[in-house]
């Protein structure tokens, strides 16, 4: 779709990304003259009312919502089949494609890209928001480390199209915090989880929780340890490694419950590591920390617990059930709550099924009014040229008639435009500027190139005909070139003598054509040149033209559709004198 325009506003310049639910853009504004970032919806989601309904009920309440780290919302909108979300320009690469290419990253790189992750989300939370699909997917970095948020509150909408919650499920599932893998919903704390993930994933270069399948991996989340980032990168510092460790804590209460609290250690942190300093964990002594955690010195390593007796058979025990059995138990209900978790993670109120009416051949405000009554919206999605259906009538409506539609839901409408054919205006006898604005009235454009004649009975300036000839069908757009008197004699023409008034007639056969042309007739004498007669005029037609020419000669010009095809030249023995 690259290089398509959109609504003939956005040009689409480069493709982002392709992902289960939408496709991004690198886009143009057309009206605004600026970069913009275009979500494409993938079409068999977009073809759901409820689907579109919860999507612009998103961009709106989150469109207020401005900070350099997040990518902002601007509008919804759609161009035929294409449903898609216009927002702010991305910065940046994906952070999946930086971490395949490049982690593990070191300490401080790491430390500043969550840092940047964490202003976006605070930001968020300070709103009273939750961001709700947190995960390296939905991050953007530039070279230089600058960190853009995106997809806030899209997780949303997944609920209310068929299918959406699992296609974005592989891609979810490794930042899913445990309590919303069984079924609760997304929290700040959960957000917080997420963040944890994904800097862990940073100084590792893998993620923390590895399954088969999506479903594996969400369940891992709660049936297995929180791990330690220096059993894979002893390079770590202890007290990141103990950050990572909270952010990731299992119970929510355990965790930063806000981003801002892990914006503060993180800063705390970046400062000790740029400056050399030693610190202790916790970082602030009324922080809360989770039971595992201990207080190291920065550079400390971490003691290994002592190793818990096995009984025989070689079976696990806590308490009087074996271990294993408890994962069993866990795995079984975490499978039941992912089953469902595209409608009990997501599930929203739905809105009333209605009828779309038959709206064909019913005028704008007729239209408007019959889907008002009904709960829907009217939006006009094209304008088209019809020779059936009158100017400003419905052509078509998608959803077409009789298909439902929730309520609150666009129906977009086809309307005709009329026929794009016109009829050429009359516009002797006005000025240039005038004949201008009737010719435009009527979609038709004056030709740049206008011809100009001496005339006695017409004031200079004023409009004596048109090509095509008043009167003449032609389609929307043409251009007409303007006839306009000069008056009885151009300026340089002052002191010349003008001979007498003489009557002249000429007979015309229209001859060596197999169609109607247009027939026109210039006569050139004392007074110049001028047009005489213009009009359409069927194969061997016949006709005679009189005609008043001034002086002792007169030469009479023939043309077919504006192609000369005689001259003819009389003198004053042909001519009839006129008193």
């Amino acid at each position: 779709m690259v290089g398509s325009l959109l609504r003939v506003r956005y040009e689409l310049t480069s493709l982002l990304g392709e992902g289960p639910v939408f496709s991004q853009y690198a886009a143009k504004d057309k009206v605004m003259n600026q970069d913009v970032c275009v979500r494409i919806a993938n079409r068999s989601f977009a073809s759901e009312p409820e689907f579109r309904t919860k999507l612009e009920t998103v961009v709106s309440e989150w469109q207020s919502l401005h900070h350099g780290n997040l990518q902002g919302y601007q509008s919804v909108d759609s161009d035929e089949s294409n449903l898609f979300v216009v927002s702010s320009p991305n910065k940046g690469t994906n952070l999946i494609e930086r971490l395949n290419k490049l982690a593990p990253f070191s300490a401080p790189v790491a430390v500043s890209t969550a840092i940047g992750i964490a202003e976006g989300l605070a930001a968020i939370h300070q709103s009273g928001k939750v961001h709700g699909d947190v995960g390296a997917h939905n991050v953007a970095v530039t070279p230089e480390g600058d960190v853009q948020v995106q997809g806030m509150g899209l997780w949303s909408t997944y609920s209310a199209a068929t299918g959406a919650g699992m296609a974005m499920l592989p891609l979810m599932a490794p930042y899913l915090a445990p309590e919303v893998s069984e079924g609760g919903m997304p929290t700040q704390a959960s957000d917080v989880y997420g963040l944890g993930i994904i800097l862990f994933e940073l100084l590792t270069g893998r993620q923390p929780y590895l399954g088969d399948s999506a479903l594996a991996t969400a369940m891992r989340h709660s049936s297995q340890p929180t791990p330690s980032v220096r059993e894979v990168n002893s390079a770590v510092p202890v007290v990141l490694d103990e950050i990572v460790k909270r952010a990731m804590a299992k119970n929510p209460i355990e965790r930063y419950q806000t981003a801002s609290e892990m914006l503060s250690d993180l800063r705390i942190l970046q400062d000790a590591l740029r400056f050399g300093r030693t610190l202790t964990w916790p970082l602030r002594p009324d922080a809360k920390q989770s039971p595992s955690s201990v207080a190291p010195k920065m550079s400390a390593i971490r003691e290994q617990e002592p190793e818990r007796k096995r009984p025989r058979g070689g079976d696990e025990y806590d308490g009087d059930v074996p271990v294993w059995a408890k994962m069993l138990v866990a795995f079984l209900a975490g499978l039941l709550a992912l089953m469902v978790l595209g409608w009990i993670v997501f599930n929203l109120q739905k809105p009333k099924l209605v009828t779309v009416p038959s709206l064909e051949r019913l005028t704008l405000v007729e239209a408007q009014q019959r889907l008002k009554e009904l709960g829907l919206e009217l939006k006009v999605s094209s304008t088209v040229a019809s020779e059936s259906i009158p100017t400003d009538q419905i052509i078509e409506s998608s959803p077409p008639a009789n298909q439902k539609a929730y309520e609150g839901s666009e129906v977009n409408v086809k309307v005709s435009a009329g026929s794009k054919f016109v009829e050429v205006p009359d516009v002797r006898g006005l000025t240039l500027d005038k004949a201008k604005l009737m010719l435009g009235s009527v979609r038709l454009e004056a030709d740049d190139e206008v011809k100009e004649v001496s005339s006695r009975d017409v004031e200079e300036g004023m409009v004596i005909g048109t090509e095509p000839e008043w009167g003449s069908r032609v389609e929307r757009g043409t251009r007409v070139r303007l006839t306009v008197s000069v008056g009885r004699k151009r300026p340089n023409d002052e002191s010349r003598d003008v001979g007498e008034k003489l009557l002249y007639t000429l007979k015309i056969t229209v001859s060596g054509v197999t169609s109607a042309v247009i027939l026109r007739v210039d006569i050139s004498d004392d007074l110049g040149t001028r047009t005489i007669h213009e009009s359409t005029q069927e194969p061997d037609a016949e006709l005679e033209l009189p005609a008043e020419g001034f002086g002792k000669k007169v030469t009479f010009q023939i043309y077919y559709d504006g192609e000369l095809v005689k001259t003819v030249t009389q003198g004053n023995a042909d001519g009839r004198r006129i008193e």
